[in-house]
């Protein structure tokens, strides 16, 4: 099985997205509202937790150890990353 790489980039892109929806509700750029809309509503249906751990489970289940392990450190690592961008940039944007 190859890595699942439409997975992972999925994640990381609404990983990126909810960190500008973060900083928005943060300096009141958006309500509470529209920030649980938006974050939970819309991009927690686009990104997917649960594919991420099925596909996890099959790659350990298959003996693929190395390909499983790259899967979660790159996991953890990009999309807190990727959140922290999204915030970064969304200040300069919107800050400015």
């Amino acid at each position: 099985e190859s890595f699942p790489i439409a997975t992972i980039s999925v994640n990381i892109v609404g990983s990126f997205i909810l960190g500008i929806i973060a900083l928005s509700v943060s300096q009141s750029i958006i309500s509470t509202e529209l920030a649980l809309f938006l974050g939970v509503g819309i991009i927690g249906s686009f990104t997917t937790m649960s594919a991420f751990s099925v596909e996890t489970i099959e790659m350990l289940q298959d003996g693929n150890i190395s390909t499983a392990s790259t899967y979660i450190i790159l996991t953890f690592t990009l999309c807190p990353i990727l959140a922290w961008l999204g915030w970064f940039i969304g200040e300069k944007l919107l800050m400015s």
